[in-house]
């Protein structure tokens, strides 16, 4: 079977995150839980995807250019000049917030997390200027001249790896204290 579609309604987690007694953000992603993920493989092959602004305003959440889900794949694709807007939060993924996905044979560059606040200390870390790879696969993609702007830290400037599988890729000319960073490599 077939489906095309574009976007998927939220919520993005399932009801049982959604069920503890603060309703509380940094548990639901904890856990780790993806809701709706899309029913039938779908691929966006061959697009050009650029110039996407997101603001963070709640969770952490992020992918100003893509956002995957399981069975979504995107391949032969140019991710660039997507930026997502951190006021006060955690940025993750400037570019790609890879949640289960699948990405082949893309470009990624010019993508970054602008992170502002007011707050005198460094609360929120800033993840991945092109993808924050939460879980998921990549391969044979490039990731070129992407960034994370902020006065508070930096994890990755390019990627930040949480879990999944990320292998003969090309990662390089991109801005800030560490192009690559991992939650830990086991």
């Amino acid at each position: 079977k077939s489906k095309r579609v574009l976007t998927q309604q939220i919520p993005y987690y399932s009801n049982s995150m959604l069920e503890n007694k603060k309703n509380d953000l940094n548990m639901m992603e904890y856990k780790n839980e993806v809701a709706l993920g899309f029913e039938y493989e779908t691929a966006w092959d061959g697009f050009v995807i650029k110039n996407g602004r997101v603001r963070v305003n709640t969770g952490r959440d992020g992918g100003a250019g893509v956002s995957l889900r399981p069975n979504g794949v995107i391949k032969n694709c140019i991710v660039e000049n997507n930026w997502l807007v951190a006021p006060g939060k955690a940025g993750r993924g400037g570019g790609i917030f890879n949640n289960g996905g699948t990405i082949i044979n893309c470009i990624v560059r010019k993508n970054g997390i602008n992170h502002y606040s007011g707050y005198s200390d460094n609360e929120y870390y800033n993840y991945g200027g092109a993808m924050y790879l939460r879980t998921g696969t990549c391969f044979n993609s490039s990731f070129v001249e992407n960034e994370v702007k902020s006065s508070h830290q930096i994890d990755g400037s390019a990627i930040y790896f949480e879990d999944g599988m990320f292998y003969n890729n090309t990662v390089t000319n991109n801005t800030g204290i560490s192009a690559m960073c991992t939650k830990g490599w086991y």
